[in-house]
C-alpha cells in the first residue's frame, strides 16, 4: 500500500471513530439529561427571587445529619441510599429501577409499561404488599371493589340513567333539606334570623348519599374515563390525614397527586403520577360502598378543594389539550372528536356552546364536541360538577383559590396534620423544557448540604406574569394562559363562557377570589343559595336536639 492509500485509510478510519465517538457521546449525553435536571437546575430553582418566597414559609436547609445520623427527620421519599456520599452528585440509572407493586401482583394484568405503570426507585414497593398503606386496617377499608358480569351493567345502567339528565340540579345545600326538621318558606323575615353555626356544622356531615342525589353515582369513571366519568373520578384521598382532595382538572390537580405519592415514600414522587398503581388504590371511586358512605359521613373526613377563574381554566386547557405543543395531544383530540383539523379558540368556544341532545356512553369517539355538561371532557368539565360539590357543597371544610394556592395550600396542611411532616419537605425540581410531564421514572431529586427545600408548591414567584413564573408557576402545563386572556378572549366569547357555560363556576368564584384566606363550604352555600340559608336559619334556630 502506497502512502496516499495509507493515508486515505486512516482518514477513513478516524472519520468512523469519530462518528462512533460522537454517537456515544451523544447518547451519554441523553442518558444522563435527566441527572443533570437534578443538578445543573438545582441551584437556579432553588436561590432565584428568594425575597418572593409566600409570605411565612421557611425553606428547610439540609444539613450533614441528615445524612450521617439520621438524627435529623426527612420523609422517606427522600431517604435513599443515593445520598450516601452528600457533597457527591448521586449515580442511578436514568431509565429508572421499576417494578410491579407487590400489593398487586397476581392480581392485575402485569403492566404493558412497566415505567409509567410500576413503581419506580422504590424498594418497599416491589417487596410490601402493604404498600402504600402502612396497616392492614387501612388496606382492607381502602380496597378496590370488585367488578363481575352483574355489577358492572348495573352500575353502567345507574351511569347512563343520571348522565342523561345531562346537568345536576345544583341544590348546593342536599344535607341540609334532607334534615328531619320543619322547613319555613323562604321570607325576608326568616333570612334575618340569625344562625347558630356550632348547629349547623353537625349537619354538614350528615345525610350524604350520592345514590339518593340527582348525580351520576361513584364508579362511573369504570365505564367511562373522560366524559360520562361522573363527579367522583377525581376525589382523592390521604389516608394518613383523612382528607379526601377533590382534584379538578387544571386546577393544579398533578401536584397534588405528586405530592400524595410523596407521603407514600414513593422515591420516583416527581414522576407523572396519573397511571401510577398506588395513586389508582387512592381513588374514591374505586371503593366498596361501604367505605364510601363511612367517608362522605365520617366527621373525622375533611373535604377540600382548589377552584380556578373559569376563564382562565377553559383557556388553559384549549392551549394544553386542543391546540398545544404535543402533536400527540392534538392528534388524540382530534380522533376523539371526529375532527378534521384543529379549531381556533373562537370555534372551540362556539362548538362546546352547542347544547347536547343525547350520547352514546363508552364509544371510542365521542363524536360531537359541544355541549358543557355531565358528558363534557373532565378538562373543561364545570369544576361545579366535581365531587358531589352541586349538592353537598358545606362538606367541604376548605375552598381555596388557585390564584392563591401558595398561603392557602399551605394552611389546608397545616390544619389536617401534613404540613410538618411531608409539607415543608417537600422538594421538586423542574428544568425548563417541562420535562417532568412526559417522564414516569423519574429518581427523587440529588441532595446536597446546604441545599433548602421549597415545600409543596412555595417555590418563589417571578414577576414576568407568565405561567412558567408568574402567578402560576406551580401549573404542571405551562400555557401561560392568564397573560392571554385578552389575547384570545373577545368580548363575545367571554359573555358566553361567563354568562352561559360556566355560570355556576362564576358564582363561586367570585365568592372566593378575593378572599386570602380558606373558605368553608358551609359559608359559600349560605352566601350562594337563598334557600340554602333559609334551610339553615330554619334548623339551627328552632332544633331542641342536644349537640356535644
Amino acid at each position: 500500500m502506497n502512502i496516499t492509500g495509507t493515508l486515505k485509510f486512516t482518514l477513513s478510519a478516524l472519520a468512523v471513530l469519530l462518528v462512533v465517538h460522537a454517537f456515544f457521546v451523544f447518547k451519554f449525553h441523553e442518558a444522563s439529561s435527566v441527572r443533570n435536571v437534578f443538578i445543573d437546575h438545582r441551584h437556579q430553582a432553588g436561590h432565584r427571587a428568594r425575597e418572593t418566597l409566600p409570605q411565612g414559609f421557611v425553606p428547610v436547609v439540609i444539613r450533614s445529619e441528615h445524612f450521617s445520623s439520621n438524627s435529623l427527620y426527612l420523609p422517606e421519599a427522600l431517604r435513599s441510599s443515593l445520598y450516601t456520599n452528600p457533597g457527591q452528585a448521586s449515580q442511578f440509572n436514568p431509565n429508572g429501577s421499576c417494578c410491579e407493586m407487590a400489593a398487586l401482583k397476581g392480581k392485575a394484568p402485569t403492566p404493558k409499561n412497566i415505567q409509567c405503570e410500576g413503581i419506580c426507585h422504590t424498594e418497599r414497593a416491589c417487596k410490601d404488599p402493604l404498600y402504600p398503606f402502612e396497616t392492614q386496617a387501612d388496606a382492607t377499608f381502602f380496597r378496590e371493589k370488585t367488578w363481575n358480569a352483574t355489577n358492572l351493567p348495573q352500575l353502567r345502567k345507574k351511569c347512563t340513567e343520571k348522565n342523561r339528565l345531562l346537568h345536576p340540579p345544583f341544590q348546593w345545600c342536599r344535607q341540609w333539606m334532607v334534615a328531619d326538621y320543619a322547613y319555613h318558606s323562604e321570607n325576608v323575615e326568616t333570612l334575618k334570623r340569625e344562625i347558630d353555626r356550632t348547629k349547623l356544622a353537625q349537619h354538614n356531615h350528615k345525610n350524604i348519599d350520592p345514590l339518593k342525589a340527582n348525580l351520576p353515582p361513584p364508579g362511573c369513571s369504570r365505564t367511562s374515563e373522560g366524559g360520562g366519568s361522573g363527579p367522583f373520578q377525581h376525589l382523592t384521598l390521604f389516608p394518613s390525614a383523612k382528607l379526601a382532595f377533590c382534584g379538578i382538572p387544571k386546577v393544579s390537580i398533578t401536584q397534588w397527586l405528586q405530592f400524595l405519592r410523596f407521603t407514600f415514600g414513593a422515591k420516583d414522587y416527581q414522576a407523572f403520577p396519573h397511571a401510577k398503581p398506588d395513586i389508582k388504590l387512592m381513588r374514591f371511586d374505586r371503593l366498596e360502598e361501604e367505605s364510601q358512605m363511612k367517608i362522605l359521613n365520617d366527621p373525622e373526613w375533611k373535604f377540600a378543594v382548589f377552584l380556578r377563574n373559569p376563564a382562565e381554566r377553559l383557556l388553559s386547557a384549549y392551549l394544553d389539550k386542543v391546540n398545544g405543543k404535543s402533536l400527540r395531544d392534538r392528534d388524540h383530540f382530534k380522533f376523539m372528536y371526529n375532527m378534521t383539523h384543529t379549531p381556533t379558540f373562537d370555534q372551540f368556544v362556539k362548538a362546546i356552546a352547542k347544547n347536547r341532545t343525547d350520547f352514546e356512553l363508552g364509544s371510542k369517539t365521542r363524536e360531537k364536541l359541544w355541549g358543557v355538561d355531565w358528558l363534557t371532557d373532565p378538562h373543561w368539565r364545570p369544576q361545579s360538577y366535581s365531587c358531589g360539590l352541586s349538592e353537598f357543597l358545606p362538606r367541604f371544610s376548605f375552598v381555596g383559590s388557585l390564584d392563591r394556592i401558595e398561603e392557602q395550600a399551605r394552611a389546608l396542611l397545616q390544619e389536617v396534620g401534613l404540613w410538618d411532616k411531608y409539607g415543608k419537605y417537600y422538594h421538586r425540581i423542574m428544568n425548563t423544557d417541562g420535562i417532568t410531564s412526559g417522564i414516569c421514572s423519574l429518581p427523587p431529586p440529588v441532595l446536597r448540604v446546604e441545599d433548602e427545600l421549597f415545600g409543596f408548591l412555595q417555590l418563589p414567584r417571578e414577576t414576568n406574569g407568565t405561567e412558567e413564573g408568574g402567578s402560576y408557576r406551580h401549573s404542571h402545563h405551562s400555557t401561560g394562559s392568564q397573560s392571554k386572556l385578552d389575547e384570545y378572549y373577545t368580548p363575545e366569547l367571554r359573555s358566553i363562557v361567563e354568562e352561559e357555560l360556566y355560570q355556576m363556576d362564576v358564582k363561586l368564584w367570585k365568592l372566593i377570589e378575593n378572599e386570602e384566606n380558606l373558605v368553608s363550604g358551609s359559608e359559600l352555600a349560605l352566601k350562594i343559595s337563598g334557600q340554602c340559608k333559609a334551610r339553615a336559619v330554619d334548623f339551627t334556630a328552632t332544633s331542641t336536639l342536644e349537640y356535644e
